[in-house]
């Protein structure tokens, strides 16, 4: 029998509060405005307000913007993944030039390791421009290179008036106050960054986090003679929940994507009839693809 992947009574006390609900992604909200609506009905009302449920980051983005239109914040340019790369490459590239070093075999790779340390840098309070932090990073030759390159990163930065994901964070967190708002609650966030936590409670009249609603899974384990055997038996799975539960929503983790992906999709059609006239008909989502340390699994 298909039954709810959300407890929404879980929150009914933080909405009588006025509360914000932030999440992990984009689906989760989505999932807790399905099921106040849901609730909603079951409960006789015609009329409701919407319930106020966001992802955590695109939340935080929001406050930022307003506080710039506020005034409280310079107007800066937020870049994206790909402008940010692309600086990085050109700081990367400049180094190489003034230093006379040897050209790198892989500068995008460079460049998106590069990011991700300040990044992680930032969000977890370590100022790379602090003396200490120096001092330490000097002692090390790929890390005395890091912090070159950071230092040109950071002068384009600053001429351009751009920043990058982790400086929004920053930015809010240094209002302290300034831009007071509703109290939120984190539901299934997980641990939170420093810097995320400390930028929620400068912009927020407080934080709370949702007790969490997850029931302790079966495990099974299933032996498979190959990688084929094992795809066939997780799109025969998928199909036989979705016959006995038609309202049940099940997820397949894969190890990888490319040339998996592709056979699964194939055999998840086959068993669920979607190859000919149906073609449009699969039940299934395929995810954009992101690490399964970054999932709110």
């Amino acid at each position: 029998m298909a039954h709810s992947l959300f407890d929404i009574s879980s929150l009914d006390p933080f909405v009588a509060e006025g509360c914000i609900f932030l999440t992990p992604n984009q689906r989760l909200s989505r999932r807790i405005a399905s099921e106040w609506d849901a609730s909603r009905v079951a409960a006789g009302e015609r009329v409701w307000e919407p319930i106020p449920a966001y992802p955590l980051q695109e939340w935080l983005r929001q406050r930022w913007e307003l506080a710039q239109r506020r005034g409280l914040l310079a107007p800066t340019l937020l870049l994206n993944r790909q402008q940010e790369q692309l600086l990085w490459r050109r700081a990367i590239e400049r180094h190489t030039e003034d230093s006379d070093s040897p050209a790198l075999l892989r500068p995008g790779g460079a460049a998106e390791s590069a990011s991700e340390a300040r990044d992680m840098l930032l969000r977890f309070g370590v100022d790379p421009r602090s003396s200490r932090v120096r001092q330490l990073f000097g002692m090390e030759p790929d890390s005395a290179v890091f912090l070159q390159w950071l230092d040109l990163f950071e002068d384009v930065l600053q001429r351009e008036s751009a920043c990058t994901g982790a400086d929004v964070l920053a930015a809010l967190a240094a209002l302290e106050g300034e831009l007071p708002g509703p109290p939120v609650v984190l539901v299934e966030c997980g641990d939170v960054e420093p810097l995320v936590a400390a930028a929620l409670r400068s912009v927020s009249s407080g934080v709370h986090v949702a007790a969490r609603t997850s029931a302790n899974a079966h495990c099974q384990v299933h032996p498979f003679p190959d990688g084929r055997s094992e795809l066939l038996g997780v799109a025969g799975w998928a199909a036989a929940v979705n016959r006995e539960s038609p309202g049940a929503t099940v997820a397949i983790v894969m190890a990888g994507a490319g040339s998996e992906r592709v056979a699964l999709e194939y055999l998840l059609r086959r068993e669920f009839d979607c190859l000919g006239e149906n073609y449009n008909s699969l039940p299934v989502n395929f995810s954009a693809g992101i690490s399964l340390a970054e999932a709110p699994v």
